[in-house]
């Protein structure tokens, strides 16, 4: 897999921050999944094969600390 093909998952409870920052990475050629708190990315996660993830710390319902202990490795 080339580093362009590598998918990346944006988790943030902001919707302009995960906007922002999937477009960077659209913009610099990266495939882009998007998830509003770490629950929807856990989902995400059992769904697709992730490269790279990017997580905000403080969300509601799970915080980007909890997410990380409950992550598959």
């Amino acid at each position: 897999m080339s580093a362009k093909e590598d998918l990346i998952l944006v988790v943030d409870d902001e919707e302009p921050v995960r906007d922002i920052v999937s477009k960077l990475v659209r913009h610099i050629g990266y495939p882009v999944l998007t998830a509003a708190n770490g629950k929807e990315a856990l989902d995400l996660l059992g769904k697709e094969p992730v490269t790279i993830l990017i997580t905000d710390i403080k969300m509601p319902e799970m915080d980007g600390f909890e997410f990380d202990e409950d992550c598959p490795d």
